[in-house]
């Protein structure tokens, strides 16, 4: 069975192990919708390549109970083409 570690606390070799912060990427995911397609990505990557989506995730959600979500992750609607968003999203990630 695998063991998960706090990488800032695990020594490899005698040498501590340094994060990179940049790179390290939370594992949110959130679901993005536009007309009949949805897209589940992660959001800090998405994040980390757009300052749209940056500042959109960075705003406070609504209570689950407002939101809507596909299988338990929330959902960000996009009025775009669904093909200009699979681009956008296969370009970035």
């Amino acid at each position: 069975m695998a063991t998960t570690h706090d990488a800032s606390q695990t020594q490899s070799e005698g040498a501590e192990l340094t994060r990179v912060e940049d790179l390290w990427f939370p594992t949110d995911i959130i679901v993005i919708r536009t007309e009949s397609k949805i897209f589940r990505v992660f959001s800090g990557v998405l994040a980390a390549k757009s300052s749209v989506f940056r500042d959109m995730i960075a705003f406070p959600q609504p209570p689950e109970t407002e939101t809507e979500n596909i299988d338990g992750h929330p959902v960000v609607r996009l009025h775009d083409k669904p093909e200009d968003v699979e681009v956008f999203l296969r370009c970035t990630l």
